[in-house]
């Protein structure tokens, strides 16, 4: 196999504001090429994200399937930002990458790709007026 050999992905939007009314919209689509790995392979892909400059070995991971893309409903994807620690309310930066497992042994990666990201709060106000 190619040591060169990367998942080339792309995101539908740069730029993203999530709030409870997107909840349950379709906010986000990652898409990308099946690798041209050099044998006959049949990828299981992830979409991972983590904080700028990370390794991703703390990432928030989606699982595509062998699909060749991953639609993230805004709830879904607002989970995710909250447990890296994200906080709501503010733009933040994140990265995201494509992981495409050929073998329990090996898997090959597409560049992280930078996305500027508006998580909201999911703390509920239990007190009373």
């Amino acid at each position: 196999m190619n040591s060169d050999v990367k998942v080339k992905a792309r995101l539908s939007t740069r730029n993203l504001t999530l709030t409870e009314n997107t909840a349950a919209n379709n906010v986000l689509e990652v898409s990308w090429k099946e690798p041209l790995v050099g044998f006959e392979t049949a990828p299981t892909y992830y979409v991972l994200i983590d904080l700028p400059g990370s390794d991703f070995s703390g990432a928030q991971e989606f699982s595509a399937g062998t699909d060749l893309h991953k639609v993230l409903q805004g709830g879904e994807l607002n989970n995710k930002l909250l447990a890296l620690g994200l906080s709501g309310g503010t733009p933040q930066d994140v990265a995201v990458m494509v992981r495409a497992k050929l073998s329990n042994y090996k898997s090959v990666y597409s560049d992280p790709i930078p996305l500027t990201v508006t998580p909201y709060s999911t703390t509920l106000d239990l007190s009373t007026e």
